[in-house]
């Protein structure tokens, strides 16, 4: 890989727009650029890449450009993609890694290519959804198993966020995907050195002090992202009262709220609300924990066990004693007793004549004389 500082955003639309032949990829030498004002390449960004519409043969796929170095990319990208396609699958994008794809300033960097998704990241998701009480808690449910499929893959994500979250909608309903797979953790990678920490808008408040990939790394923005989610569903007017839109790279709380949950008025207000609480108290724990790799897992507070039906629906007015002590079967007799047979079918009594004579030796034996 190429050392050194790697192109700004500028520099890799600039390049395109001048000459496709910057594409040294085999595959993408017919692709052509979506093009937008000014025959600028439409294209998206964020903390470490920027990625560019293209249609190679009447598909549409997505080039992904590095702005920064991401340490080992190549035996990262290696590494996860055969785990990605026996686990998991559905959540994640089939790529391409090509570690000379694109030439800048007659130097090589590496690219990945991929499918262009159809959808909405969840931010504006979300806020088309408003209001759709019923379609964003389907959607939180989805989240949740997402979430359960990952762990019981043994996948972590690395770098959970809005922008990284993706839902694709069908004639079945919405569906997640996940983007962004630098930070990405399988069981071959875990305990390599790691040095992306993800945005602080999802993360832990200790997150920036874990210097190694594990499988852990997830919980506290698994939790923090469906707890927001949930909130939206239940709360739709907290989009324009706290100026959601207006949040640079935060879905509902961020680092501030972590750092002193019991402080934060964001939190503190979504304590009040009833369907939420279990999960403001479980994020509170969270942020109030040392360690973010040793959190109660995100499942144990999710999938509670229900309580059984006369703790949830309790008497509306006390029991009287004579109602607590009645018994909870029928004590009357069975109909076997209460019924007596016809006389015909009476067991008849024994009778006290003897049917057959006593013994000879008994009929011969004399009393004893006195002695």
């Amino acid at each position: 890989m190429t050392s050194g500082p790697y192109p700004k955003i500028t520099d890799y639309l600039e390049a395109l727009q001048r000459d496709r032949r910057c594409l040294r990829c085999p595959k993408l030498r017919q692709a052509k650029v979506e093009a937008g004002l000014m025959g600028r390449p439409v294209c998206f960004h964020g903390a470490f890449a920027i990625v560019v519409k293209l249609e190679i043969n009447g598909i549409n796929k997505a080039i992904r450009m590095f702005t920064q170095r991401v340490p080992n990319a190549e035996q990262h990208y290696t590494a996860i993609s055969p785990y990605l396609q026996t686990h998991a699958p559905s959540h994640f994008l089939q790529y391409e890694y090509d570690a000379q794809g694109i030439t800048i300033n007659n130097r090589p960097y590496p690219v990945l290519i991929t499918d262009w998704l159809h959808g909405k990241t969840l931010k504006p998701f979300i806020e088309e959804s408003l209001g759709d009480k019923k379609r964003l808690l389907l959607l939180a449910d989805a989240w949740r198993n997402m979430i359960r499929t990952l762990l019981q893959a043994r996948i972590a994500h690395g770098d959970l966020q809005e922008a990284n979250i993706f839902v694709q909608t069908n004639a079945s309903g919405d569906h997640l995907k996940l983007l962004d797979y630098d930070s990405l953790v399988v069981p071959e990678l875990e305990g390599l050195p790691e040095t992306i920490i993800g945005v602080d808008a999802y993360q832990h408040p200790q997150r920036c002090n874990v210097r190694h990939k594990s499988l852990n790394v997830d919980t506290f923005s698994a939790l923090a992202i469906d707890l927001s989610i949930r909130a939206f569903a239940y709360c739709p007017d907290l989009w324009e009262r706290w100026e959601i839109e207006d949040l640079d790279g935060s879905l509902l709380l961020d680092a501030r709220d972590y750092s002193r949950p019991n402080e934060s008025p964001k939190i503190q207000y979504l304590r009040t609300i009833q369907e939420l609480k279990p999960l403001v108290t479980a994020l509170t724990q969270y942020c109030n924990s040392p360690d973010p790799l040793a959190l109660e897992p995100v499942e144990d507070v999710w999938f509670v066990p229900e309580p059984p039906s006369w703790i949830q629906n309790p008497p509306k007015t006390p029991l009287s004693w004579h109602e607590i002590a009645k018994p909870a079967i029928s004590l009357s007799p069975p109909d076997w007793l209460t019924q007596p047979l016809p006389r015909s079918q009476r067991p008849q009594p024994p009778s006290t004549q003897p049917t057959e004579p006593p013994p000879t030796w008994l009929q011969k034996t004399k009393p004893p004389k006195d002695l």
